[in-house]
């Protein structure tokens, strides 16, 4: 199992195995040794897009995720600097949403970015992080939900928008797609905490989204309002798309071309490699996929709402989480984290003001601990801290299943490597 820079090895019984899950290609490469980083796919998608036509001779703003987020980007970069040489002039802008903007992990990143377009035959005019609280923004008016539409001004000087976004399923807006590297992604805090209101409605979740191919799966209100955000900043611009799945190193799937083509093809192609059904099981063991996945508890979560559902009442989690960076956040521990340290009653209730963003993570969190007997957590953190916090703290991952064992010797154990990449729901028993 994944867990930060390195992995963890855990011995479990064949016989008390109910499944290995991690993303994975529904068939398997040709020749995939030869197609290190997913080179091969990657220029064929773009190949076939006719990026290059579409900024000649413009001014392009190339979105790019920030350093939390896990992507192939060597291999990314490498393939698509070929195809922006001829623009007229190129802005590369980190999408860093609610993030913090001057983390010395995405400043590196975006450096070494620029590095790899540079080595491609592709100057840089402009840098720029997003700062969600800084600014300057440019206001678009308001979504029919109320969201202010506050988008960086500096990214909104363009003529055409590139986005390069890695997808995979996201436990309340539906998928991490293209779109929301415009809004949320270049938004302001308050329009940021507006969007995620919605992140309480039962209808924000994980597999469905206003683009999905399958008319059955449209409904998101978290999504449908980023959606209309994003279309009403870009106001009519070209906005192109490189859409992949990557597991590590390794691409799955590439679609490139206009952003709603691209994004609803991406749905299709994610969910053929990260959605799991499987009958429920007493006990899981969660990786959400080591560095920079597990980087702290703030972002770990995600593999938690991703996977856990397919973990019974009163059920246990062994939770594999490195956190070299602890809890998260300075600006998130009092929504996030402060709420699970009292009653987790109280912290699992629906609030009755107004929203704080970050808060809807204690509301979840809360609730997953409340169903389960117990979450036991393997990371850097203090052990009295996550005691507060109403989990348990964890040295030895492997002394955990051999205690589920002696509790239950005919026990059945989900294992979820990758598991922010993932996306579970429960089939029937068998």
């Amino acid at each position: 199992m994944k867990y930060g820079r390195g992995e963890l090895r855990l011995l479990v019984p064949p016989e008390n195995v109910a499944g290995v899950y991690r993303p994975r290609a529904r068939q398997r490469r040709v020749a995939a040794e030869a197609d290190a980083g997913g080179r091969q796919i990657l220029n064929a998608a773009l190949a076939a897009s006719h990026l290059e036509d579409s900024v000649a001779g413009r001014r392009v703003t190339l979105l790019v995720s920030d350093a939390t987020r896990e992507e192939p980007r060597d291999s990314v970069i490498g393939a698509v600097g070929p195809f922006l040489r001829a623009a007229r002039e190129i802005r590369l802008v980190a999408a860093t949403g609610s993030h913090d903007s001057r983390s010395p992990a995405t400043l590196a990143l975006v450096q070494a970015i620029e590095g790899l377009l540079g080595r491609a035959g592709v100057r840089v005019s402009r840098v720029l992080e997003h700062d969600a609280v800084r600014g300057p923004f440019t206001s678009f008016g308001t979504t029919t939900r109320g969201t202010p539409i506050e988008v960086s001004a500096e990214a909104m000087e363009t003529d055409v928008f590139v986005i390069l976004s890695d997808m995979k399923p996201h436990y309340f807006a539906g998928y991490s797609c293209p779109p929301k590297s415009v809004f949320p992604g270049l938004a302001s805090m308050a329009a940021i905490e507006a969007n995620h209101a919605h992140t309480l409605d039962p209808d924000s979740r994980a597999g469905f989204h206003p683009w999905h191919p399958d008319p059955g799966r449209r409904t998101n209100p978290l999504a449908a309002d980023y959606l209309e955000a994003c279309e009403r900043a870009v106001a009519g611009r070209p906005v192109l798309a490189l859409a992949f799945g990557s597991s590590g190193n390794e691409v799955f799937w590439a679609e490139a071309g206009e952003l709603r083509r691209v994004t609803s093809a991406g749905m299709t192609r994610t969910d053929e490699i990260a959605h799991v059904s499987t009958p429920p099981a007493r006990f899981a063991v969660i990786s959400p996929g080591g560095h920079p996945n597990d980087v702290d508890l703030y972002i770990a979560q995600r593999a938690l709402e991703l996977c856990g559902g397919a973990v019974e009442d009163g059920g246990d989690i062994l939770f594999l989480c490195e956190c070299p960076d602890g809890i998260g956040p300075a600006h998130t521990v009092e929504a996030f984290w402060n709420p699970l340290r009292g009653s987790l009653v109280q912290a699992a209730a629906t609030p009755a003001g107004p929203y704080r963003l970050y808060s809807h993570k204690a509301i979840r969190f809360a609730r997953l601990l409340l169903r389960l007997s117990a979450l036991h957590l393997h990371a850097s953190i203090a052990p009295d801290e996550i005691a507060s916090a109403h989990m348990v703290a964890v040295t030895d991952p492997q002394a955990v299943i051999g205690e589920w064992l002696v509790m239950d010797p005919d026990a059945r154990i989900l294992l979820f490597d990758g598991a922010s990449k993932l996306s579970v729901s429960r089939s029937p028993e068998s």
